[in-house]
């Protein structure tokens, strides 16, 4: 499927920013399940550059402004052509083992639910099994709210609330999954989902698993699926703080403001949106 992206990120800084500085992880990059066709980043109009990857193999662009700032405009947009690898990406090149994502961090402290769930998908079918019936009993458990949580929200907060948005679906699915001894870790990316329009103005987060013998396997638990060919990944961490696609900070003197808005279309969408307009 080849999908097209526009993903922009508008500050704005009501008393003007004396500086500012970004880290921009909105780059994606090639693998199993996708190619990158055409891809831009742009800051205030002007191109940047992708940087050297992290040791997750992430690419990073360090965006630096000295002058007078009223507002900053980020725009990431291309086209990627993806295929449906029924979630498996396979062994990547990376520099970190696997198993630095075996480690609980804030967002994923789990909570003695969170353990129950993670026995109650212990099985004896094996490791993929599992995790599939725990990407169901995390679907099953959490009701998905717009708003009803916040950045700050734990794994386990959020399952004691039972609803929250992706970020918290995925969060809960990663400490249960660490517990059973499979590294696992967060992905920010986007999802094309043409029966839920109101969702494509954000970017998506789900999980990804390491299976012996398979490599890294991708579950989102939000809509109870493996990844598919609808998915592009972008950033990849411990949590979704860690692999956060934009992170700033800026000289201010009063209030900032941010708006986001990302739109992923399907080429054939694209072409009849094109037909209906001449």
């Amino acid at each position: 499927m080849l999908l097209s992206v526009r993903h922009e990120t508008r500050y704005h800084y009501g008393e003007g920013a004396a500086g500012a500085m970004m880290r921009l992880r909105l780059n994606p990059v090639n693998c199993a399940m996708q190619q990158v066709v055409d891809w831009q980043v742009t800051v205030n109009d002007e191109p940047v550059e992708p940087g050297q990857a992290n040791s997750y193999g992430v690419p990073e662009i360090i965006w630096r402004a000295s002058q007078r700032l009223d507002e900053a405009v980020v725009v990431a947009e291309g086209t990627v052509q993806t295929v449906d690898q029924a979630g498996i990406l396979g062994l990547l090149e990376e520099m970190v083992s696997p198993r630095v994502f075996l480690r609980h961090g804030d967002f994923t402290k789990p909570s003695p639910a969170i353990v129950g769930m993670a026995q109650e998908a212990s099985g004896s079918d094996g490791t993929l099994a599992s995790l599939h019936d725990l990407c169901h009993f995390v679907h099953d458990h959490l009701v998905y709210q717009p708003d009803s949580t916040d950045t700050s929200t734990t794994a386990a907060e959020a399952l004691e609330l039972g609803r929250g948005v992706c970020q918290d679906f995925a969060h809960v699915f990663i400490s249960a999954a660490r517990l059973l001894n499979v590294p696992a870790r967060y992905v920010a990316g986007y999802v094309h989902d043409a029966h839920q329009p109101a969702e494509l103005h954000s970017t998506h987060g789900w999980a990804e698993a390491f299976v012996d013998g398979l490599g890294w396997v991708g579950f989102d638990p939000t809509r109870k699926i493996c990844v598919t060919e609808h998915y592009i990944r972008l950033s990849w961490g411990q949590d979704a703080f860690d692999c956060a696609p934009l992170r700033g900070v800026a000289q201010l003197a009063g209030t900032i403001g941010m708006e986001v808005d990302v739109t992923v279309a399907a080429a054939t969408a694209m072409r009849q949106s094109q037909a209906q307009q001449q």
